[in-house]
């Protein structure tokens, strides 16, 4: 939600309920008291306030990074766009990636599969393209004979990641307090999916061993 909110161990959220078969339907503006609330998006980009509550030390802010995957469906990359001393390259590879500090405009590009059967674009391949801008403009450089393209934006894709010695250093803790848990402290550590599965479970379990002992 894009209004502000006031959450704490005791969970205030905007929420009303209403009564519908065994199941509750949620909306409008209310207060629901629950014994666990679980943060599951970058707390950097929440839109709550936290009220009677102090949230840990290592909580500090991380910068994110954002990515723009383009899948294209092409004959194949632009000898031209790839050119050496005016020379178009002759024969150029389905998969390219490279290294930090560069100054293509692509962080890399692979082939994903060849275009389906008995479709206009028979023959071509799909390729997938990451980059950190748009690239929307540059495909028909880049590419020869780009005959479709989608393009997906993650505004916040994971954080920037550096590695750290300092002996003081805390990464963004699980638990935040008695009863509120955060998944994606995992992402300071290593941002993946399956990173994520691994601190869901985590928490999980905390909130199991909480329950018993109550």
């Amino acid at each position: 939600s894009s209004s502000s909110s006031t959450s704490s161990a005791a969970a205030a959220a905007p929420i009303a309920e209403r009564e519908r078969g065994q199941g509750r339907e949620l909306g409008g503006v209310g207060v629901l008291h629950a014994d666990v609330v679980i943060i599951a998006t970058p707390i950097e980009f929440l839109d709550v306030t936290f009220a009677n509550l102090t949230l840990p030390v290592g909580l500090h802010h991380r910068n994110f990074t954002h990515c723009f995957v383009h899948h294209v469906i092409a004959d194949g990359l632009n000898g031209r766009y790839f050119a050496q001393n005016g020379s178009p390259v002759e024969v150029v590879p389905d998969s390219l990636f490279t290294m930090r500090n560069v100054t293509a405009p692509w962080v890399s590009i692979a082939v994903q599969d060849k275009a389906a059967e008995g479709q206009a674009t028979e023959g071509q391949k799909v390729y997938k393209v990451f980059s950190n801008a748009n690239l929307t403009a540059q495909l028909s450089d880049l590419f020869h004979n780009p005959s479709a393209h989608h393009l997906q934006h993650w505004p916040y894709t994971f954080p920037e990641l550096t590695p750290t010695e300092s002996a003081g250093f805390e990464f963004q803790p699980l638990k935040l307090a008695a009863g509120l848990y955060y998944v994606n402290a995992m992402e300071s550590v290593a941002s993946a999916m399956e990173g994520s599965v691994i601190a869901a479970r985590n928490i999980a379990q905390l909130i199991a061993a909480q329950l018993r002992a109550s």
